[in-house]
């Protein structure tokens, strides 16, 4: 339902994978290392941070079912791309101002943002997630 995520690696020490869902931009901080089993890590912060944004346990099953198979690949979606180095940003001046923030409160967080490709939708991750999660339960 959701459909590709996008990952990249922050410049923080120490490092911090950012991974933004295509459809929704919703933003998700895991901590990069062990790099080798960041793929297998992935589905547990992604589900932390679905949780935590109210998606239904059987869609949420469903999701995660589908991230069984993981493909690493060339991003072909600039403004992702976009959304993501904003985000990284924003984090990075975040939590320089505030150290208590956790990767979940920051993913959360930045799921409030603005951003420009959802601009004649709903604007901010968060409230597209919201409407696609209505949508999907309507339809």
């Amino acid at each position: 339902m959701l459909g590709d995520w996008y990952v990249n690696a922050t410049p923080w020490q120490p490092q911090v994978a950012i991974l933004v869902n295509e459809r929704t931009l919703v933003p998700v901080l895991i901590p990069l290392a062990p790099a080798a089993s960041m793929s297998k890590r992935a589905p547990g912060a992604i589900e932390e941070v679905l949780t935590a944004h109210g998606m239904p346990e059987g869609l949420l099953a469903a999701e995660l079912d589908h991230m069984r198979e993981v493909r690493i690949a060339q991003t072909v979606d600039r403004s992702v791309v976009g959304s993501m180095n904003d985000f990284i940003y924003l984090a990075d001046v975040w939590r320089s101002r505030d150290l208590s923030l956790s990767l979940l409160d920051l993913s959360l967080r930045l799921a409030h943002v603005p951003c420009s490709p959802l601009s004649k939708r709903q604007v901010f991750p968060d409230a597209e997630f919201a409407a696609l999660i209505a949508n999907t339960r309507s339809g």
